[in-house]
This record gives C-alpha cells, sequence and structure tokens, in this order.
C-alpha cells in the first residue's frame, strides 16, 4: 500500500504526503491508518527530524472515510458510525511541530 510516502529534507522536516491511488479523492481506511501511524512513529523516532508536515498529493486534501470501509465494519449496507473518532486508531503527542496542509 502507497496511500502515504515518507520523505525528509536536508533540513528535518519530514514529510507525509496522502495521495490514494486511483481515487478522484482520499480516502482513509483501516490499512491506511495504520501505515499513517507508522509513518508518523518513524518520523518522531528519528532524531534529525525537526517537524512533520502531513499534506496531499492531490487538489482536495481528504474526501473522510472510506464508505466500503464502514459498511464492512458494522456489517451493514448502510453504514453508520456509534461514536464520533470512534475509527481512528490512536491519537498522538509529539515534541516536533506537526502540521496539516488541507488544501480545498
Amino acid at each position: 500500500m502507497t496511500d502515504f510516502t515518507l520523505t525528509t529534507d536536508a533540513d528535518g522536516v519530514a514529510m507525509i504526503v496522502w495521495d490514494v491511488a486511483q481515487k478522484s479523492m482520499n480516502v482513509m481506511s483501516t490499512e491506511a491508518f495504520a501505515l499513517l501511524g507508522d509513518l508518523v512513529d518513524q518520523a518522531l523516532g528519528d532524531p534529525g527530524v525537526k517537524g512533520i508536515i502531513l499534506t496531499s498529493g492531490k487538489k482536495d486534501f481528504a474526501g473522510g472515510m472510506d464508505l466500503n470501509v464502514i459498511a464492512r465494519a458494522t456489517g451493514s449496507s448502510r453504514p453508520t458510525i456509534r461514536r464520533p473518532g470512534s475509527a481512528c486508531p490512536r491519537s498522538w503527542s509529539a515534541s516536533s511541530p506537526a502540521r496539516a496542509e488541507p488544501r480545498g
């Protein structure tokens, strides 16, 4: 899966780019949550990283959660979310500055 890629420049700025292949908009899946978490952990664990930028490779930042994933998780053809934020597997806290750059 390559929904997210991580690069770090010479100044120690880690950039995570979200670009879901074969979709017109970025949509989040459970696998993508895990990958994003791993990349954030990787950047936070690198002593040379001074900050993290999360940005989109598409015109718009995101279309939200992949509705097919939500439908499978609930076992329903009409997905519902019972508790706001329940799809997010974890939250992050860090001493490095982090910035999201949504467009659109």
